[in-house]
């Protein structure tokens, strides 16, 4: 088993994570010829590492663990074996733009290096074991695809027709892209909406990131969408001031791009501040664990008028947070009966 004991995030601009796994030194001994990492998530993608012995090499793979069809997924990744005595003697191969698809969803080295350097160039740690680091950074996902047009769309009886594109997974969910080629406007007729659709995880509203791209040579460009998605999982639809007639080029299929940038799920709470005997909330994880105050990213608010506050452990911090919510419920005609709604990111 390479186990997974650090994970650090280096805040740049292409989203850099270093994952560190620890091989244990009976892997020179072992007749077991692959050892696995446990799932691990980047780019709201979940991955494991493995790594392969063979009679004269290790070898180390990277694997999307959530690959789906139409989905193509970029990464640039890196195995490091680290060298006990110099960072200059580790042993690093990287690539650059590497694709991972349904079909195609490993990538690595069958000879990232001999079991003769692993031993004679002081690549076991003080503990009788391997320390290998993996770096991602870059990450892009894109869902391609083409959904066929019905010949009837343009009837009248087809008002209610709906374009959907397969489902797609990601940051762990399932979605999907639909088209409605006939949506009437104040202008026009015939108009096409977009809508994205969550498929599962109902039990808490979401924020995402997202832009769209239909048609041949990229007809239509949405640029960047950000939008939150409620718990029956529909985003707001968007109108393309376009027809189906027009992006498809008279065309059977049209084609439709999704380049997915983030997703967030967000759980709410009521926290009644006027109340002194009941001024606290309580908050849970999926395993039922209370959540660290220390991490909590909280929003609170009504349309525009929104606060923001990170809350800690100590006295000043919670005082702010109580004069916070205090003033908005005073300044705000919509606290409903001097509560205040918080939204936990």
């Amino acid at each position: 088993m390479a186990k997974l004991f650090r994970v650090v995030k280096l805040q740049d601009r292409f989203n850099t994570e270093v994952f560190t796994f620890q091989l244990p030194a009976k892997l020179m001994k072992d007749s077991a010829q692959t050892s696995f990492s446990k799932d691990f998530n980047y780019g709201y993608q979940k991955w494991t590492a493995s790594f392969v012995k063979s009679e004269k090499h290790l070898g180390a793979f990277l694997r999307l663990r959530t690959a789906s069809p139409h989905v193509v997924c970029n990464v640039d990744y890196a195995f490091t074996m680290v060298n006990t005595e110099h960072f200059t003697k580790n042993e690093t191969f990287i690539e650059k733009g590497s694709e991972f698809t349904k079909e195609n969803d490993t990538r690595g080295r069958q000879t990232f290096i001999s079991l003769e350097d692993l031993v004679s160039r002081t690549f076991i740690q003080q503990t009788g074991e391997f320390l290998v680091e993996l770096e991602l950074r870059h990450m892009t996902t894109a869902m391609e695809c083409f959904v066929r047009v019905p010949k009837d769309y343009q009837a009248r009886y087809a008002s209610n027709i709906k374009l959907e594109t397969p489902y797609f997974s990601f940051g762990l969910f399932d979605w999907s892209i639909s088209l409605y080629p006939n949506t009437p406007t104040q202008d026009s007729e015939g108009n096409v909406a977009v809508q994205l659709h969550r498929h599962t995880n109902f039990d808490h509203l979401c924020r995402v990131q997202y832009d769209i791209k239909i048609g041949e040579n990229q007809a239509f460009e949405s640029g960047t969408i950000e939008q939150w998605l409620d718990g029956g999982g529909n985003g707001e639809p968007y109108i393309i001031g376009s027809t189906i007639h027009v992006l498809s080029r008279g065309r059977s299929t049209v084609r439709v791009r999704v380049n997915m940038y983030s997703v967030v799920s967000i759980g709410e709470a009521v926290l009644p501040v006027l109340n002194k005997n009941r001024n606290r909330v309580h908050l849970y994880d999926k395993d039922k664990k209370a959540l660290v105050r220390d991490f909590m990213h909280m929003t609170a608010g009504y349309c525009n008028n929104v606060q923001t506050a990170y809350i800690g452990n100590n006295n000043s911090s919670r005082y702010f947070w109580e004069l916070l919510c205090r003033k908005m419920v005073k300044n705000d005609s919509r606290a409903d009966n001097g509560r205040v709604r918080i939204n936990i990111i």
